[in-house]
């Protein structure tokens, strides 16, 4: 407003001092030539200029007035101009009034859209985490399942392999001894480790874990946990479906799940001895039995040194005979035997390349004797026999 008032001021100022300047210069060029100068020899020329100025100053005049009244046009313009400005100032004062009010809310809202676009922006971000953590998690899954399959291939070559020494050593030892192999029947690994995974769960679950380990495999259960099968859990293993959920949700915190699935379960090796026309499972053997079957085995081929003490114990002297003493002639030559006995056949009829003998004071004991059998065969006669008349005695109750 002001620069307009200005500019009126300035516009004003040129019409008045147009105007002043059109008077002096008509008064100027309007004055009367000397009279002299109209009467004399140049009358005509001093007429002929004072036509020329006379239609100069009324040119002047003229455009002196037409810039007047076009001063006065651009002032009119300018008190028009001026009147519009005012209005719109006023507007605008009023909007700017009405934005201070709203700005609070304004500044609010700024806030607010400033905190949601960084809230949009982390939600991007962690999508595009969580796209990525889904792809790597089912690569994973894939390889998880190969690695897997190729364990359990490797169990099942290992049983192959076992298995078929199981098959060597029962015809070796047919027909009083078999042997076999249960593939994943020792489950004691993955009983202790279940049950270190359900410690502080609230529940009884001494009896329900062995009630799952005997119905299902550890590859089974964590598929079970990983999608909350409690039915099946439930109904497989004969418990009730409250106990399920509560093991399922202990088991699917625990941090030993990978453990649990690739635990290993031992291939448990059966060894039966044939009683009559059956073959009993050596754990409900008798001691003796028990070394009538393990015995047999230890004789069997091998390159390593063998020291037994006291094999006799709790075998009767046919099965000595028979047994010990035939697979001894047929080891001895390709590995190294040592006895501790009290029975003559396996020294003697074993045909053993040296014997030594013992003997102690009470204090203290030291070989007294060694040689092939024929060098201490009085020595073996006395200890092991009872004395050549108790050997002589035993062979005319005989007959022989």
């Amino acid at each position: 407003v002001a620069a307009m008032a200005d500019l009126r001021h300035a516009v004003s100022d040129a019409s008045a001092v147009m105007r002043r300047h059109g008077e002096t210069v008509a008064e100027a060029c309007a004055a009367p030539l000397i009279e002299a100068f109209r009467d004399g020899p140049n009358a005509g020329m001093f007429e002929e200029l004072d036509m020329v100025m006379g239609a100069f100053v009324d040119l002047f005049r003229k455009e002196t007035k037409r810039l007047e009244a076009q001063g006065q046009t651009v002032l009119r313009r300018i008190d028009e101009l001026t009147a519009q400005l005012a209005t719109e100032h006023a507007r605008q004062e009023q909007q700017y009034r009405d934005l201070v009010a709203r700005s609070d809310v304004e500044r609010q809202h700024a806030a607010e859209r400033a905190s949601l676009q960084k809230r949009h922006l982390g939600l991007t971000r962690a999508q595009h985490d969580l796209a990525n953590c889904r792809q790597k998690h089912k690569a994973m899954e894939v390889q998880h399942r190969r690695l897997m399959a190729e364990l359990s291939d490797l169990r099942d070559r290992r049983f192959g392999l076992r298995k078929g020494v199981a098959e060597h050593l029962s015809q070796a030892l047919a027909p009083m001894v078999r042997v076999t192999v249960r593939q994943a029947g020792d489950r004691s690994a993955y009983e202790a480790v279940l049950k270190e995974m359900l410690r502080g769960c609230g529940l009884q679950y001494v009896r329900l874990v062995a009630r799952i380990v005997e119905a299902i495999s550890p590859e089974e259960l964590s598929r079970l946990i990983r999608k909350g099968d409690t039915a099946r859990l439930a109904q497989d293993a004969g418990i009730g479906e409250d106990h399920a959920l509560r093991i399922l949700s202990h088991l699917k915190a625990s941090d030993q799940l990978p453990g649990l699935e690739t635990v290993d379960l031992e291939d448990e090796p059966l060894i039966s001895l044939k009683d009559g026309a059956d073959y009993k499972n050596s754990a409900g053997l008798s001691t003796g039995q028990r070394c009538t079957v393990i015995l047999p085995i230890l004789l069997l081929q091998s390159e390593r040194p063998l020291l037994i003490d006291q094999p006799e114990d709790n075998l009767d002297n046919a099965f000595v005979y028979h047994t010990i003493v035939r697979n001894l002639r047929e080891a001895k030559g390709g590995r190294q035997l040592i006895f501790a006995t009290h029975n003559p056949n396996i020294p003697v009829l074993g045909e053993a390349d040296r014997v030594f003998v013992f003997s102690s004071d009470g204090r203290k004991g030291g070989v007294t004797h060694m040689g092939r059998v024929d060098d201490v065969k009085d020595q073996v006669e006395h200890l092991l026999e009872g004395g050549k008349e108790a050997f002589i005695l035993r062979m005319q109750r005989y007959g022989h």
